[in-house]
């Protein structure tokens, strides 16, 4: 390829188009929904300190608009503010709770700082249709729990494919679609964390389903099936919501204390998460907020999907129902308005802000991508903002639509959650059908998707599960994608099909 063709195409943009695939893996923008009229009209009156080194923490003008300039920085997206916090809040060796499944994405931001990762223990039911979240046994079964050295998970900047993985860099971390090769984290052993991350194997365990035990560390500190038992939340577990099993969430935490570990940060996308497009209910926000503040520990709610809600308003944000602390919040515009402007912001308590604010490289380079956030002040102000979000409220509802009805009309049987938000669909495959088996033979037939096994640091979770993303294609295309999904699923064996 030649170099002004490079410019043109692959070395411009993140998306990598594949002759005659229809990709649901690429959580990104139909790209004729970005404003590029709108965005040009709000920067153009614009005068010189649009162009000059910004506020620390953001300029006034935007940190009031988004509503508590006091406890609010401007970052340059949520995975910048993700790695910041890992900064100020983390030292290489500290344990972060995942929820299961979770951003895939995270994994590496998180281990690029020598974290150790962990997955909660869900708890036993799921949500209801109300909001979105899987019904079937695979999205239910409780997730090993990971404790020493983990593999963080794949990621290329390309769509998942069958055959081909690549490894995330420190440098580079894409923001969608991964294929696998795995990262190694820091390790850390029973009674000590070490200054600089180093390479060891993964160490998992699975977990039993006995009515009465203990999390019980062992003499290496690390969690062994027999030494895992899940406690009955309240009222047996028979009405538990998605997300973390409050119970086993305080076990688990108090189980790395007793091996002599730290456990900063329960990293949460709570509202119209990726990839199951499900929300917490209220009650079980409540629940681990006040585990949060009991225990010590900084919950991270990655908040980036909330204004794209379908079927009413949002559930209230962690950060709202606290008052703030134990949550740090991190927002962004990349959903909303587009992802090329990298800018997003956190909320956090002002001891955290003044931490932020005072990062070396701030205080050498001002506030972070200022001309951009000086733009986006003006367009919230004018109005170009809401007018904008309500556009593509109503075109992703639309799309939402069109993916759901046609696999629920070409796929017989298949029970597809309908996101009350978001950018996808965490659809269950056929008993005994991964997505492993399934991801060939729809390649072959011109569609493509992420394998659930990817919303897992270890790979151990989702075989049954794909995440398909309705964001990016047109209507007519999403129709022709849930044709050759469903001309996909049913060429393929399953290991039921082969006994």
């Amino acid at each position: 390829m030649n170099r002004s063709a490079r410019r043109e195409g692959v070395s411009v943009i993140q998306f990598e188009h594949r002759p005659g695939i229809l990709d649901l893996s690429w959580g990104h923008p139909r790209p004729d929904l970005l404003p590029v009229r709108e965005w040009a009209a709000a920067g153009a009156d614009l005068d010189w300190k649009a162009l000059t080194y910004g506020s620390s923490a953001g300029p006034d003008a935007l940190l009031e608009s988004l509503g508590d300039p006091e406890r609010t920085f401007v970052t340059g997206g949520a995975s910048h503010g993700l790695a910041l916090l890992t900064q100020v809040l983390t030292q290489p060796g500290d344990v972060v709770l995942l929820d299961s499944p979770t951003y895939h994405l995270a994994f590496p931001i998180l281990t690029d700082r020598g974290l150790e990762l962990a997955h909660t223990i869900p708890s036993p039911t799921t949500p209801g249709p109300s909001t979105a979240g899987p019904t079937t046994p695979d999205a239910t079964t409780a997730a090993p729990l990971t404790v020493g050295p983990t593999i963080a998970g794949p990621s290329t900047p390309g769509p998942a494919t069958a055959s081909t993985p690549g490894p995330t860099t420190a440098s580079t971390i894409p923001a969608e679609p991964t294929t696998a090769g795995p990262t190694t984290a820091a390790p850390t052993t029973a009674n000590t964390i070490p200054a600089e991350p180093t390479t060891a194997g993964p160490t998992t365990a699975g977990l039993t389903t006995a009515a009465t035990t203990t999390l019980e560390p062992t003499t290496s500190g690390r969690v062994t099936a027999e030494s895992i038992t899940a406690e009955p939340t309240a009222g047996g577990g028979s009405t538990a919501a998605a997300g973390p099993d409050p119970a086993l969430l305080v076990a688990q935490i108090r189980h790395f204390r007793k091996a002599g570990k730290r456990v900063r940060l329960l990293y949460l996308v709570p509202t119209f998460g990726n990839p199951t497009g499900a929300s917490l209910p209220d009650q079980r926000r409540r629940e681990l907020i006040e585990i949060a503040r009991q225990e010590g520990v900084t919950i991270v709610e990655d908040d980036t999907y909330r204004e794209l809600a379908y079927d009413g308003p949002a559930p209230p944000s962690l950060w709202e129902m606290a008052g703030g602390d134990p949550v740090v919040r991190l927002g962004s515009f990349a959903k909303t308005v587009a992802p090329g402007l990298r800018l997003g912001w956190i909320n956090a308590e002002p001891e955290i802000i003044r931490r932020l604010t005072g990062l070396g490289y701030v205080h050498s380079g001002g506030g972070v991508n200022h001309t951009t956030a000086v733009t986006m002040a003006a367009f919230r102000t004018g109005g170009g903002y809401s007018q904008h979000v309500a556009r593509i409220r109503r075109e992703y509802r639309t799309q939402r639509d069109v993916l759901v009805n046609a696999l629920r009309k070409r796929i017989a049987g298949r029970d597809v959650p309908v996101p009350a938000g978001g950018w996808f669909v965490w659809l269950p495959l056929p008993a005994g059908l991964t997505a492993s088996a399934l991801l060939p033979r729809a390649e072959e037939r011109g569609v493509s998707f992420v394998p659930g096994s990817r919303f897992w640091a270890d790979g151990s979770g989702g075989a049954g599960r794909i995440r398909l993303s309705f964001s990016h294609l047109s209507a007519i295309d999403l129709e022709r994608a849930a044709d050759r999904l469903a001309a996909a699923i049913t060429a393929t064996p399953s290991r039921q099909g082969r006994r």
